[in-house]
């Protein structure tokens, strides 16, 4: 995470919240400790969701369930080309997981979308958090 204020600002009580939470799903998250490359990174990845699914694909989407459908495709997609990121030498994100000995780099990859609304509304209460109003 980059550390945004519409997870936890960089609080080191609010990540440990979220990541006792988390547990569960035996799932963790890190944020970049403030090393702006590591930030960089975190935004670039979100300008290409944005100009490369966003943009072109969201006003076709009219329900939650098409873009459940559109998003995985993207996911698939995003996952299995080629990137010219650091080292990833043309390496897709599944290539480069399994070159790291990364045994279910597949799954990893096609990791479904969540929309964390769904499941955290415990922390939209705790955190004072409005929910933002979906198209859909």
């Amino acid at each position: 995470m980059d550390m945004g204020g519409e997870f936890y600002s960089g609080s080191k009580r609010k990540q440990k919240k979220w990541n006792d939470d988390f547990s569960k799903y035996n799932a963790y998250v890190y944020d970049t400790e403030g090393a702006k490359w590591k930030q960089n990174l975190v935004e670039r990845s979100h300008r290409t969701d944005d100009e490369e699914f966003y943009c072109p694909r969201g006003d076709k989407i009219n329900t939650i369930t098409e873009f459940f459908l559109e998003v995985q495709f993207w996911i698939i997609y995003f996952n299995n080309r080629s990137h010219s990121g650091i080292g990833m030498n043309g390496l897709s994100p599944k290539q480069k997981l399994k070159k790291l000995g990364i045994i279910n780099a597949k799954k990893i990859c096609n990791f479904p979308c969540l929309i964390l609304d769904d499941f955290f509304k415990q922390f939209q209460l705790f955190f004072n958090i409005k929910i933002c109003q979906k198209k859909f």
